[in-house]
This record gives C-alpha cells, sequence and structure tokens, in this order.
C-alpha cells in the first residue's frame, strides 16, 4: 500500500499488525505499530483512524494496568 501512496490503507495495516503483536506477547512492536497507525491517520485527517488508534493505544496499556494512560488515550478517542 506504501508503494501506491495508499495512506488510509497503510495505517489500517500498521494497526492490524500493531494488535496482531499485541495478541502474541510482543508488545514493544505492537507499540511501534500502532504509533504508526495513529501518525498516518493524524497525518490524512482520518478521525474515525484517529480514534481507532487511540482505542488500540489504549487497550495495549490497560494490559500492563496502566490504567491512567489507558484512560487517556480511552479519551482522546473521544475527541
Amino acid at each position: 500500500r506504501k508503494e501506491i501512496g495508499d495512506k488510509e490503507g497503510e495505517a489500517a495495516d500498521y494497526g492490524n499488525l500493531g494488535t496482531v503483536f499485541q495478541s502474541v506477547g510482543q508488545y514493544t512492536k505492537a507499540e511501534e505499530y500502532l504509533q504508526k497507525a495513529l501518525v498516518i491517520n493524524q497525518e490524512i485527517g482520518d478521525k474515525a483512524g484517529v480514534g481507532a488508534s487511540y482505542l488500540n493505544l489504549g487497550k495495549l496499556c490497560r494490559e500492563f494496568q496502566l490504567t491512567a494512560k489507558s484512560q487517556e488515550f480511552a479519551i482522546k478517542a473521544l475527541e
């Protein structure tokens, strides 16, 4: 998708990779890909994508019992 300039698809792919890495316990990789998805979604102005990215980051933080950070991401997702 990157080669053809499909930014929305690229962000979706990064988000999917992030959730896959999270599901197999590779949390550093998960955060890396979720952050990439967030940045691209912000750049292209995809509000739904930004919200989904924040929710996914919040879920990742919740696994580490980072409740305050998880809540922060959940609130940002609503904005």
